[in-house]
């Protein structure tokens, strides 16, 4: 998305993976800060932001309050009409190897609600270079108007 001239913010839990994104965004010749916190307790400094881009956490998320607790932190940080993507293993898809945890269209539902409005929420599969890459839901929610 820097690329795109999109200000951006990086988070992870990860140092690691903070530390990857860090040698990718270098060799890709952009800059952004990034930080290394648990958005289910931290506050992502800059916010509010008008879109939140997740792949890889919410659906790693085991509980449904956990879950919650995500979407609360989302809408927290997203401003009046803020844009939340999300790629999220999809459990619609029975498979014998690895991939992603897979959640519900109820556990996304669940979880979204009373904070955001789903404006899409659509079966496809991960970018993956796997002969069957696994299914994923593509879901689009924008952030509820408070009152």
């Amino acid at each position: 998305m820097s690329q795109q001239k999109f200000v951006v913010i990086g988070i992870d839990t990860s140092e690691i993976a903070i530390d990857k994104a860090r040698e990718k965004a270098a060799r890709a010749n952009v800059t952004c800060p990034f930080a290394a916190l648990n958005i289910l307790k931290g506050v992502v400094e800059g916010s509010p932001f008008g879109f939140t881009f997740d792949r890889g956490c919410f659906h790693t998320l085991d509980s449904a309050s956990e879950r919650k607790t995500f979407a609360e932190q989302v809408n927290r940080h997203l401003a009046e009409n803020g844009l939340w993507l999300s790629l999220i293993g999809n459990a619609d898809e029975k498979r014998l190897g690895p991939g992603p945890p897979q959640r519900s269209a109820v556990d996304i539902i669940s979880a979204g609600e009373p904070y955001f409005e789903i404006l899409s929420l659509a079966s496809n599969h991960f970018e993956a270079h796997l002969p069957a890459p696994p299914r994923a839901w593509v879901c689009l929610i924008r952030k509820r108007r408070a009152g």
